[in-house]
């Protein structure tokens, strides 16, 4: 929700199976720091975000139900 200038870390990432950078993860954020941003995906896909470090990062978490994957 906020800008990515006004907090350092905080970084989502995903876990990309068999890929070596950062034991496994692979960052995927540099476009969602810009204000307003939002990404959509599977939340079955491992994923964390990286420890806020300065600042405030706010964020929102929605979800949406279905068809049980399969």
């Amino acid at each position: 929700l906020n800008d990515g200038s006004e907090y350092e870390g905080g970084d989502l990432e995903f876990f990309i199976n068999n890929v070596e950078v950062n034991k496994g993860f692979i960052q995927k954020s540099d476009l969602l720091k810009k204000q307003g941003s939002l990404i959509v995906f599977p939340s079955h896909l491992f994923h964390r975000v990286t420890p806020v470090t300065k600042g405030t990062r706010y964020s929102m978490v929605a979800w949406q139900v279905g068809e049980p994957w399969r």
